[in-house]
């Protein structure tokens, strides 16, 4: 089965075209990774498929479903998470958000709910913060307690966007070291900027410039860099910081 089928999608901002023509069909369980530039239509269409926004044309299912049916199997960080103040909650009740959003807004938490959080909360390391008020978390901290909240869901799918803009070098390891884990239990997609991760993690490669160019394989091709960043590709590959390993089929002259 595949997690998210879109076809011959289109969204507009008024006049505005966001996305264009935008197909896509990825099979359950695959880590894409999703890249292009800023205002490329990336983070829209994540909230597309979340139900967030709706397409003006096409088609989405998730799992075999209906945007709406399928609300329940997604999970999903995103991107401002770390900016987050004035929750006057701890990170446990974060956390618990997500588990009360399976349940209906004014379900009440019973055992199983509040074990299922614990038990995410150990996972990511983050048991020991559950009282902490959650504006007083580092932004690594924060992002582990927003990814206990997707979690707490028990979803099939787990959607980040730019999840390591506010962690350090070590603390974007562990998470990505931590999302491959996940990977093998449900399929992830990130939205991120930082390339280095496709041949380390992902298992394919989205790149969204209003148009959609999927590559099945963790490869970022010619074509991907020609739409995300405009030019021809290897001319461009030494200023753009690109390595000659992500390349699909394609060399320095």
């Amino acid at each position: 089965m595949n997690a998210i089928e879109i076809n011959d999608l289109g969204f507009s901002y008024g006049e505005n075209p966001i996305l264009t023509d935008v197909s896509l069909a990825l099979p359950e369980g695959e880590f894409l990774a999703v890249i292009g530039p800023n205002g490329g239509g990336k983070s829209t269409l994540l909230k597309i498929i979340l139900g967030i926004l709706r397409q003006n044309r096409g088609e989405v299912r998730v799992f075999g479903k209906t945007v709406s049916d399928a609300a329940g199997l997604i999970g999903y960080v995103p991107q401002d998470v770390t900016s987050a103040r004035g929750f006057p909650i701890n990170a446990f009740q974060v956390a618990m958000m997500g588990r009360m959003k399976l349940k209906g807004r004014f379900a009440r938490a019973d055992r199983a709910d509040i074990e299922k959080v614990r038990s995410v909360m150990e996972y990511l390391e983050v048991e020991h913060l559950a009282g902490s008020p959650v504006d007083n978390l580092s932004g690594g901290q924060k992002q582990r307690v927003f990814i206990s909240r997707a979690l707490a869901m028990e979803p099939k799918m787990l959607f980040l966007d730019e999840p390591t803009s506010s962690v350090d070098t070590k603390g974007q390891k562990d998470l990505f070291d931590r999302l491959r884990e996940l990977n093998k239990t449900m399929t992830i997609v990130v939205v991120s900027h930082d390339l280095s991760i496709i041949p380390r993690y992902a298992t394919s490669v989205a790149c969204i410039n209003n148009k959609l160019h999927f590559h099945s394989s963790p490869e970022v091709t010619p074509e991907m860099l020609r739409m995300a960043y405009g030019g021809t590709g290897c001319d461009e590959c030494d200023s753009l910081g690109i390595p000659q390993n992500l390349h699909g089929g394609h060399t320095h002259a």
